[in-house]
């Protein structure tokens, strides 16, 4: 968005309309609409409006962005008013302007996503063919960034900054995980979980509604099942009847909603998407591995 009342100040006079449009640029993002803002305060004046165009557009496809001309758009409008962003009715822009709208020209331009999170294993490369679970829209990266710079693949255990993927932000919500389109990783509402419990104002019960923190969701869990307690190691023949302070316990926990997760292997350390905690009131009262789906 730029404004054309303080246009110089924020283009000229280290403003930061240059290192925003630097900053997308380094995203991977190709196409871009820039929104010519309070052309109502000079009358829609069409001069002011080629004025501010030509100088922003020989910064954006010159060397220091570097996008493509056909990629770039602008649209002249007020955010104030509304004029030209849904649709058109000053008498003064429709008597030059007859290109689209802010809502016409962004559903045109298509949609990209940015992700952000660590690999957790294998490796993602820019161009790779992903799934993205749990809405199971298959996509492509289109780029990536990591410790601030552009990186062509990033290793398990590397932090990606962004992932840039070209799909609707309702395939690519909180929680949701990038993965190999041939081997997805579970999707439930149901699992096993081992856990050890903490200090308690009343035991643990089958039935008991608690709140579940698996990687980055937040969720409401219930008790359905409580297996088996491990005592020393060892599984116990009797089911427990209700769980206290430092019990290590095998129960089956209803979340209440599908979420990605992963199963403890059973060699080698649990992922993020393996751990869980468990919080009562206000307080822990366990944490433990995803043992199973269910």
């Amino acid at each position: 968005v730029v404004d054309v009342s303080h246009f110089e100040a924020g283009f000229d006079r280290g403003g930061q309309t240059k290192e925003h449009l630097q900053l997308v640029r380094s995203l991977g993002i190709s196409q871009l609409v820039v929104a010519v803002n309070k052309l109502d305060t000079c009358e829609w004046d069409q001069q002011v409006f080629e004025s501010v165009k030509s100088r922003l557009h020989a910064f954006i496809v010159g060397p220091e962005c570097g996008f493509k001309a056909a990629g770039v758009s602008y649209i002249p409008l007020s955010g104030f008013s509304g004029e030209n962003m849904l649709e058109r009715k000053a008498e003064a822009l429709s008597s030059w302007w007859t290109g689209p709208t802010l809502i016409e020209a962004l559903d045109s331009s298509g949609s990209s996503s940015v992700a952000s999170g660590k690999v957790e294993a294998g490796t993602v490369t820019s161009g790779q063919k992903v799934l993205l679970m749990p809405s199971g829209e298959q996509t492509v990266v289109k780029s990536l960034q990591s410790r601030g710079d552009v990186s062509r693949s990033c290793l398990a255990g590397d932090y990606v900054d962004s992932v840039v993927l070209p799909v609707e932000l309702q395939f690519c919500s909180i929680g949701g995980v990038i993965c190999d389109a041939k081997k997805p990783v579970p999707v439930t509402d149901s699992f096993q979980a081992q856990i050890l419990v903490f200090e308690l104002d009343v035991p643990l019960m089958k039935g008991q509604q608690l709140m579940c923190y698996l990687h980055t969701e937040t969720l409401t869990a219930t008790l359905t099942r409580l297996e088996k307690l491990i005592v020393k190691g060892k599984p116990q023949e009797r089911r427990p009847k209700c769980l206290q302070k430092g019990n290590v316990a095998v129960v089956n926990l209803q979340v209440s909603r599908k979420v990605c997760l992963e199963p403890k292997p059973a060699a080698g350390a649990p992922t993020s998407l393996s751990r869980l905690v468990l919080r009562d009131r206000g307080s822990t009262v366990a944490a433990g591995v995803v043992l199973a789906v269910l």
